[in-house]
């Protein structure tokens, strides 16, 4: 998933993706004063409409050289670093290519321990779904493990003993699976999106080295230590209109209040908002049912044309000059959306409706 990526959220990899590069920046306002029943309906043809709700908070993510961090020789291969405004000393290490972005791993200080932590995928999270109920499932496991005087002094002075050094432990799971699409509606504009349902799981283990006694768990002992383990769940939107995350509904703990977050700020490699296609065609018949006729103003210009479903998939592509004629009496009903581009890679975009 082209997403802006945070800790412990999985990726979706789309092709034909545009992707941050060094120097951008993405904003994403929350709240959690929001009818949170209507982000959480699933199913084909449904409304997300979230245009009432006003914003409480904003978040930046922000996507730096790699090179800047001080994890880097961790992350050997990584081409961009993203941190937060939110949680500046985590850094999120990342591979963008043309057509994927990875997660590799995030380093930084984690809770009472000023220590560096990483999570390594195995394989990279790759998700396209192909229909309702598609589900992808990740899970992997981090250990490091460090000197005993790294340990803070509160914790420290509950052990009955020094322990020689420590580990951190965190066990990952998650599952996401595509649960409804339809169209989001949000304050300043409304696009068609696909709902992926994704739940998470991490469970962080302290133990310490006592010589002749070996590892003792001992993760209980220290104050916070609740708060090492979390569950929760979202639905996250997901816009090929856009290319990218638009919004997500979720919460962190099974008790906790569901918060919506959603980006405010559309400016990624200045690809994301591109001119409509109607500047430069005529679509017709709008909404379409058995044609789709393309009519191109210039008729000396050549673009390259692609319709796609809400998921992203290619339902027809070609090179048009004029007009061109596309049967599309046997697609599903609902919402396609059509890209142009012409020979100075300028995109175009527009959604038709198939009834």
């Amino acid at each position: 998933m082209g997403l802006g990526v945070c800790i412990g959220y999985s990726q979706i990899s789309i092709s034909d993706t545009s992707f941050p590069i060094i120097g951008d920046s993405i904003y994403v306002s929350s709240t959690s004063s929001f009818d949170s029943t209507s982000g959480i309906q699933t199913g084909l043809n449904q409304t997300w409409d979230f245009q009432q709700i006003s914003q409480n908070s904003s978040i930046g993510y922000y996507y730096r050289d790699p090179a800047t961090g001080n994890n880097h020789a961790a992350f050997s291969s990584a081409n961009l670093m993203m941190t937060t405004s939110q949680n500046p000393m985590s850094e999120n290490y990342l591979f963008s290519n043309p057509t994927s972005l990875q997660f590799l791993g995030m380093a930084g200080n984690f809770g009472p321990f000023p220590v560096n932590l990483k999570y390594n995928p195995s394989v990279p999270e790759v998700f396209v779904p192909t229909g309702l109920g598609d589900k992808h499932i990740t899970a992997s496991q981090a250990r490091n493990s460090f000197p005993s005087s790294i340990l803070p002094d509160s914790i420290l002075n509950q052990l009955p003993i020094k322990p020689d050094s420590f580990r951190i432990t965190i066990a990952w799971a998650d599952t996401l699976s595509m649960s409804g699409s339809g169209i989001l509606k949000l304050p300043e504009e409304s696009y068609p999106v696909v709902q992926f349902n994704h739940g998470f799981r991490t469970t962080t283990t302290l133990e310490m080295y006592i010589p002749f006694l070996g590892w003792q768990d001992i993760t209980s002992l220290f104050p916070g230590s609740e708060n090492l383990n979390t569950a929760g769940h979202e639905f996250i939107y997901w816009s090929p209109e856009v290319r990218g995350f638009v919004a997500k509904v979720g919460k962190q703990r099974p008790n906790a209040r569901y918060r919506l977050e959603y980006r405010t700020n559309w400016k990624l490699n200045n690809k994301l908002k591109t001119a409509s296609i109607e500047t430069v065609a005529q679509i017709s018949p709008v909404p379409a049912d058995k044609i789709l006729n393309i009519s191109f103003s210039d008729q000396m210009i050549t673009y390259n044309v692609q319709i796609l479903d809400i998921q992203g998939k290619v339902m027809w592509k070609g090179n048009i000059s004029g007009d061109q004629i596309i049967e599309v009496g046997s697609w599903v009903k609902g919402f396609y959306l059509i890209q142009a581009e012409n020979l100075d890679g300028v995109r175009f975009t527009g959604r038709v409706l198939k009834l």
